[in-house]
């Protein structure tokens, strides 16, 4: 059988479940994924060699063969005994528990214990992992603070020490003594909540070097660390390009285009760094400004101070970095530039002091500012070509050296426009196009059409919301990322959010079934029982305003408080006939049973009921208490114009 089949037939086994009663618990069996994690469920029977399949909470999960360890068959019913000492095991009424026979009170006290363990396990982890609680460690070159998991922020320093040694050696620079004796301070967040109220950091914001105090923050996604590693490279690289000289303030575009640069580093099966690498979300950016006819000056680019430069401009300065760094005949000019500058005869440098502020707290500074025009000036001069010339070869190698844009591509630029946009809403609409291109071309990534799904729930994000929530488009969203990826966890808790929102998709017992099968897939993990532990305590409030919008739909269909505008069709250039106004429900049947009133004929809902604990006037909520309606599209009506002809 064709996996591919498999997975989709899974999901719609797992609706089928879900709508069933729920039955007596059952006992378990077990599969231990190479990743370490024990998930608890029942092994089912599978036509494809290639797969398991597991049912959680109702969930019917497909699991590939290539992730399973070991897996454990521990419910006996319908079991068939392999030889007659299985059959005494039997009798007695011992039960088969990680492949060995034992008395089920024995397995009983085993499990209370492993589940004791476990969740003074997730205690203690909430408990180190709280802010006041961090570890400081003092690491080769870093003084380390962190309250991500121990092996997390173990794998974030060795590749920030490795970094640092790379960095030194690819550009031959030799630190002062003074900067060589002092190790730089580190500060690792368990997550992006953490870090955004640690640091009081701006929604966007993915991690910053703090070049007054010589700080890097960054935080850890669990279910992303790969992104968040690009952004250890990016923002590592401001840190080392300011040991060159911490007094001087490179250009943005140069600092920035470098850092992105850097940011798309990757480590071979050596340890090497390969450096270097295409931003497809960046060039997304500058293709869509071309075909917008809004494409940027170079020159212009080059003049931004850093309060202008946003997320656009972050496209502009890789690009033409990475046009330097990789062109035969500029790399090694513009290598020497960049290592050289601060020392550069031919720049204007003007001391400043002055002030700024950092998480409420106000520093003071003394930097080095370069001329903008200057460096323009001096890299002219190095390289023997004017901007305008350089801007011309630039656009002549985006052209040629960067090919179709796929899936992935659009899927970073979505991510990009998303979460360092700074939350504008201009920022939010372009990551809407995005991932409408990327879902558009197929993707083959689960996070693409999760992160699409929880788009989709807000209209927007949580804190901008720049269309109307589409919660049945969510829920499509998200059954895809759960087919590509059935073992995450986080896609069965997104899937739960949307299930829980009051919509035609609204399904509270499916909702809490996603969140039991989140919580099987991540044993163990604090960050999901965290999350899962929210989901539950919202679903039964939402199941008593789901009952109590219901009552209140019942007294409204008993008390119709609801009045009516009648606006007789017309066709244009005819005297507009008057409006009928003030009309209860029964008076506008009668209307239409006396053919005063017909189906093309507009109507209007007037009526706002109250919020029965503040008094507020409710938002409207159907078409016609919003706009104008034309009658046959209201559905109370239907029988009305039937019985009417019309």
């Amino acid at each position: 059988m064709n996996p591919t089949k498999l997975l989709p037939a899974a999901l719609a086994a797992a609706l089928a479940a879900l709508a069933a009663p729920a039955a007596e618990a059952a006992p378990f069996d077990k599969v231990l994924l190479k990743d370490g994690r024990l998930i608890e469920g029942k092994l089912l029977d599978s036509d494809d060699p290639a797969y398991i399949r597991l049912q959680l909470s109702g969930v019917e999960i497909p699991i590939r063969n290539e992730l399973v360890d070991k897996t454990f068959v521990e419910d006996l019913e319908n079991y068939v005994p392999k030889n007659k000492q299985e059959e005494e095991y039997l009798a007695k009424g011992w039960v088969l528990f990680e492949g060995r026979w034992m008395a089920r009170t024995r397995r009983e006290t085993e499990l209370r214990k492993r589940k004791a363990k476990e969740d003074k396990a997730i205690e203690q982890a909430r408990k180190e992992q709280r802010w006041s609680n961090a570890k400081q460690e003092s690491r080769r070159r870093f003084e380390v603070t962190s309250n991500a998991p121990q092996d997390v922020m173990d794998d974030y320093v060795e590749r920030l020490e490795d970094y640092y040694k790379n960095f030194l050696d690819h550009w031959n620079i030799k630190l002062s003594p003074s900067v060589l004796k002092k190790k730089q301070k580190f500060f690792l967040y368990r997550n992006a909540e953490d870090f955004q109220k640690i640091t009081e950091s701006r929604p966007g914001v993915l991690g910053f070097f703090n070049w007054v105090k010589g700080e890097l923050h960054l935080f850890h996604s669990t279910m992303e660390p790969e992104f968040t590693i690009s952004v250890l490279y990016h923002e590592g690289n401001h840190l080392l390009t300011h040991l060159i000289d911490p007094n001087f303030r490179y250009p943005t575009w140069m600092n920035e285009g470098m850092a992105e640069y850097y940011g798309s580093a990757v480590v071979d099966e050596d340890g090497d760094f390969i450096v270097g690498g295409l931003q497809y979300g960046r060039i997304a950016t500058l293709r869509t400004d071309q075909a917008k006819d809004d494409f940027r000056r170079l020159r212009d680019i080059l003049m931004l101070e850093q309060a202008d430069y946003g997320g656009r401009e972050y496209a502009y300065g890789w690009s033409f970095v990475h046009f330097l760094m990789e062109h035969p005949k500029y790399a090694t000019p513009f290598r020497k530039f960049f290592g050289g500058l601060p020392e550069n005869k031919d720049i204007e440098v003007q001391n400043q002091s002055g002030a700024t502020v950092i998480a409420g707290k106000e520093y003071s500074i003394v930097i080095a500012n370069p001329d903008l025009a200057s460096v323009a000036a001096a890299l002219e001069k190095r390289l023997g070509k004017s901007v305008e010339e350089l801007e011309e070869e630039w656009l002549e190698y985006i052209a040629q050296a960067y090919g179709d844009l796929t899936a992935p591509a659009y899927y970073d630029a979505a991510r990009l426009s998303r979460f360092n946009g700074g939350g504008s809403e201009e920022s939010l609409i372009q990551a809407l196009e995005y991932y409408e291109k990327a879902v558009g071309l197929q993707s083959e990534n689960p996070n693409c059409y999760r992160e699409f799904a929880e788009f989709l729930r807000h209209g927007g994000t949580s804190d901008v919301q720049i269309a109307n929530p589409d919660l049945p488009r969510a829920w499509a969203m998200i059954q895809k990322a759960m087919e590509l990826d059935p073992i995450n966890p986080f896609n069965y808790t997104e899937a739960a959010g949307i299930l829980m929102e009051n919509s035609e998709v609204q399904d509270l017992d499916m909702a809490l079934a996603m969140t039991e099968t989140a919580r099987a897939l991540g044993p163990g993990r604090w960050d999901v029982k965290l999350l899962t532990d929210l989901l539950v305590a919202q679903i039964e409030p939402a199941r008593e305003r789901r009952r109590m919008a219901a009552e209140e739909k019942e007294r409204r269909a008993e008390i119709d408080e609801r009045v009516w505008i009648v606006q007789p069709a017309y066709i244009d250039g005819e005297e507009v006939p008057e409006q009928i106004p003030d009309l209860s429900t029964d008076d506008l049947r009668e209307l239409i049973a006396a053919g005063v009133v017909a189906a093309d004929d507009w109507v209007f809902q007037t009526f706002r009921y109250a919020d029965p604990d503040t008094g507020e006037l409710l938002d409207p909520e159907e078409k016609w208490d919003k706009e104008w309606t034309a009658l046959k599209e209201v559905p109370d009506f239907a029988e009305d114009l039937e019985a009417a002809g019309g």
